[in-house]
């Protein structure tokens, strides 16, 4: 697949191939999949409130969450799904990802498969017939169509209109990274998530590095808050870099940490009017597999290229 001939070097490949390994990383990937966060930090709950309330609103049927890459959009409708399960709002919650140039049957089949029905029908109408015919025989179910890049007809996937889900007391909630998208799917309220703020990030980027500075000297802080400020509040950046570098001790080696400093804020100056926030997220992802511990761990980020998007590895 990747012929060396066509490349510089060898560095060359690695970095195409980290690009590439970036277009298949979804916001549902490891690094985001840590939902803990959100209750540690006051803006995060308050956005789990107003979608919980929306969820809970008699004439709201479809819910958008839109942010940027990185942001944390996956985590949170993952948590609010938890939490409304939890709480006895919803019997099933079923989640797909649609991302670019989706794959309808497979779309429809995990749906359906979610609510434990089998889909052998052909055509793709027929098999949203099925699982239009078997939402509308329950009740409460929460469908959560993850990271939509572009209108989708919702009754060719088999999901229901908003009378009709509203009937059974069934709701959809949609995540994208464009406003428009939401509402041209018939959103009827969209709640924007925004990045961290520099203190939540802080706080945000110890926790995931086990990191402690009670004892450490002002030179530790300063190359630490050079990280977490280049990471621009982005959650799943944050959580990459804090788990890739080693965690910060009185006896800690800062050449790793001034390393990375250096790379990220230097990549960062070039962007000093408008902040290119999925080239910042490429950045993060090559620095953390830069600091990998071996070769085979390497070998293993560049095979999660192979998967699908979406894909649980």
């Amino acid at each position: 697949m990747w012929d060396l001939n066509n490349y510089e070097s060898e560095t060359k490949v690695v970095e195409h191939m980290l690009e590439v390994v970036w277009s298949k990383v979804q916001e549902d990937e490891k690094a985001e999949r840590s939902t803990g966060y959100i209750e540690a930090f006051e803006p995060r709950k308050r956005t789990v409130h107003k979608i919980m309330e929306m969820l809970q609103h008699d004439e709201v049927a479809i819910v958008g969450v839109c942010g940027m890459r990185g942001v944390g959009k996956t985590s949170m409708v993952k948590y609010v799904g938890a939490q409304a399960q939890r709480n006895r709002l919803f019997d099933h919650v079923i989640m797909s990802v649609v991302s670019q140039n989706p794959n309808l049957r497979k779309l429809q089949g995990t749906l359906a498969g979610l609510l434990g029905l089998k889909l052998p029908e052909e055509t793709e109408c027929r098999r949203a017939g099925r699982l239009h015919e078997r939402i509308m025989s329950g009740k409460r179910i929460l469908i959560i169509l993850d990271d939509t890049r572009g209108r989708e007809d919702l009754s060719s996937i088999g999901i229901p209109g908003r009378k009709e889900l509203l009937r059974r007391n069934s709701k959809v909630l949609i995540t994208s990274r464009i406003a428009t998208v939401c509402h041209s799917m018939g959103c009827q309220t969209t709640i924007h998530l925004n990045a961290l703020s520099e203190e939540n990030s802080w706080n945000l980027f110890l926790k995931e590095g086990k990191t402690y500075f009670d004892k450490l000297t002002d030179d530790f802080v300063d190359v630490a808050w050079r990280v977490v400020r280049a990471c621009a509040g982005l959650p799943i950046a944050l959580i990459a870099v804090a788990r890739a570098l080693p965690p910060l001790r009185y006896n800690t080696d800062l050449s790793l940490w001034n390393e990375a400093a250096l790379q990220l804020t230097s990549y960062l100056s070039s962007y000093s009017h408008v902040l290119d926030y999925d080239a910042i997220l490429l950045e993060c992802m090559k620095l953390s597999y830069h600091f990998l511990g071996s070769n085979d761990a390497k070998s293993c980020f560049l095979l999660c290229r192979l998967f699908p998007n979406g894909y649980n590895i």
